[in-house]
């Protein structure tokens, strides 16, 4: 909606738009978007565009916002392997005292994150610029309380709603 109320506010207040906008929106992001590849070529010739804009957009204390600057990169996907044997064994002799490559691939993934939420890879974050006070005013203010976010999305208790890492400014 707050795309298409900044449209429609263009439209009224400057009896017009500056430029010609075309809006595409795509609701199969969380199951990996697999009919976007295939719209977007069908479709190249009427989306031609000198820019685009993609944004993610949230209601922030009962006001729609735009998320602008927040993910450095989108959907990705990979395949893992993980091996603790040469060949495959009976479990029923070797199960117990065997290595288990679940529990190895758990712990690998687990450590990849410290216990706030941050990331724990060395250096992953040398070329990332700190958030501004005000910024992280900003943000503490845009964010409001976390009982009332908890709330909203049904965060049940005792789990962490900031699996990023805290909040700035909390």
């Amino acid at each position: 909606m707050v795309h298409t109320s900044a449209v429609e506010s263009w439209r009224k207040g400057g009896g017009g738009l500056p430029l010609n906008v075309k809006i595409v929106v795509e609701g199969e992001e969380e199951i990996g978007s697999g009919h976007l590849a295939a719209f977007l070529q069908k479709n190249a010739k009427l989306l031609k565009a000198d820019a685009i804009v993609l944004t993610d957009t949230e209601q922030l204390r009962d006001r729609a916002a735009v998320d602008h600057h927040r993910r450095c990169a989108g959907w990705w996907w990979c395949q893992v392997e993980v091996k603790a044997l040469k060949q495959s064994v009976h479990s029923g002799m070797w199960g117990g005292p065997m290595p288990d490559p679940v529990m190895a691939l758990c712990r690998m993934l687990a450590s990849l994150t410290n216990p706030d939420g941050s990331i724990a890879i060395p250096g992953i974050l040398d070329k990332v610029k700190p958030l501004t006070a005000g910024g992280a005013e900003e943000h503490r203010r845009a964010a409001g309380d976390e009982a009332h976010f908890r709330k909203q999305a049904g965060v049940l208790p005792g789990c962490s709603c900031w699996g990023r890492g805290p909040i700035p400014g909390r």
